[in-house]
């Protein structure tokens, strides 16, 4: 199914009345004994009230005509969210990519996500939703439950860090001229200036990178793992996952700050301060990647199964970017690829959902697999 023709506005205002279908309901108002509960309703004279027992009603503050109100309300509502946002336009029918890693009595699907995504961004295909229906249990990177009951020291660590009042701020490690252009972009992604200044700048950078994609419609509540999971519990199929990410976290804390200050000095100074569009292209220290105009580019590759090929210079040509790209792919795909052959000793069938990113590059999680004499196969 396409929705070339449909825009975002016009789907939210579809489910809209889907949420208020309870009010249109013929039993909600058939009843001649129905009273009049809205405050609207309020203040009707003797008559009025006398008319309300009979089964009449002052004129439109009816069960009915109250409902077409509420209904009417909740569209020029939804309208008027999806009017913050870009139009998103499919015409496409979405068939990403899926592997298979097998051997006589195990089954691993392997499937690239994206975390947040737009309302209504169409990725769903029929081979997707038949691997789901057939799958054992759902794999993710990792699970709220699963942070929440890992190492003491570790996540004391990682808290201590965050808040040393001895740490100094972004902006005060930042040179004069590139102070305020660091706050003004903090303040233009919708994020608190007191809050990510004093985070480790990595968080601060994905902070503002999330606070971005929010006004782009983006959310986690849309993203693929949100959609999964649910969907697997509602089924009361296990989810687990495949790594722990309160230690990814660590590793990422670890990578030095001083070269990723740096990276955003350079960043700052090449930016004009007008968009955040601008600033996150100034902040790639890769020369020859081209800008995209479609925002969601990267998302309609995805959902057609295209893929990038992702190395270590698209992440960039610096110091701290080359480390950001070991601790976040090199390395957990290499734990990850150890840990899929691990789990063909153990049989059944079992879908592996994690970031499209891991899946793409002479780094990604099936060359590490080829590492181990393994071999995924691309089944769409």
């Amino acid at each position: 199914m396409t929705i070339a023709q449909l825009s975002t506005r016009t789907i939210l205002a579809s489910l809209a009345l889907a949420g208020t279908a309870l009010f249109l309901a013929p039993d909600s108002y058939a009843s001649d004994q129905a009273v009049c509960t809205d405050p609207a309703c309020d203040g009707d004279t003797n008559a009025e009230v006398k008319a309300k027992r009979k089964g009449g009603w002052r004129e439109g503050h009816s069960p009915v005509e109250i409902a077409e109100r509420r209904r009417m309300d909740a569209i020029a509502e939804a309208e008027a969210e999806a009017a913050k946002y870009p139009i998103v336009i499919q015409d496409y029918d979405p068939s990403p990519a899926i592997w298979k890693l097998a051997d006589a009595d195990t089954t691993i699907y392997m499937f690239g996500t994206f975390h947040i995504l737009p309302r209504e961004f169409q990725w769903r295909s029929a081979a997707l939703d038949q691997i789901v229906l057939d799958a054992d249990e759902l794999i993710v990177e990792t699970t709220d439950e699963d942070d929440s009951s890992s190492d003491d020291v570790l996540v004391q660590a990682m808290v201590s860090k965050l808040l040393d009042r001895d740490r100094r701020t972004i902006s005060e490690r930042l040179t004069e001229p590139n102070r305020p252009k660091w706050q003004k972009a903090v303040e233009m992604s919708g994020t608190s200036l007191a809050a990510v200044d004093r985070m480790p700048i990595f968080l601060s950078m994905m902070g503002l990178g999330l606070g971005f994609s929010e006004q782009l419609g983006s959310k986690r509540e849309y993203g693929v793992e949100t959609v999964l999971e649910a969907e697997f519990k509602t089924a009361g199929k296990p989810i687990g996952s495949i790594e722990n990410g309160n230690a990814v976290m660590a590793n990422l804390l670890s990578i030095d700050e001083k070269l990723l200050i740096a990276d955003l000095e350079e960043g700052l100074s090449k930016w004009d301060g007008q968009t955040m569009e601008g600033f996150f292209e100034s902040m790639d220290t890769n020369p020859d990647k081209e800008t995209e105009e479609d925002p969601f580019k990267g998302e309609h590759d995805w959902a057609q199964g295209r893929l990038e090929d992702i190395d270590e210079t698209m992440f960039g040509e610096s110091e701290g970017s080359k480390q950001v790209y070991r601790v976040l792919l090199i390395e957990r795909n290499t734990a990850w690829a150890k840990w899929l052959d691990n789990r063909l000793d153990q049989p059944g069938t079992i879908l592996v959902a994690v970031g499209a990113a891991h899946f793409e590059g002479p780094d990604s999680v099936q060359a590490m697999l080829e590492k181990r004499d393994l071999t995924a196969e691309r089944i769409h």
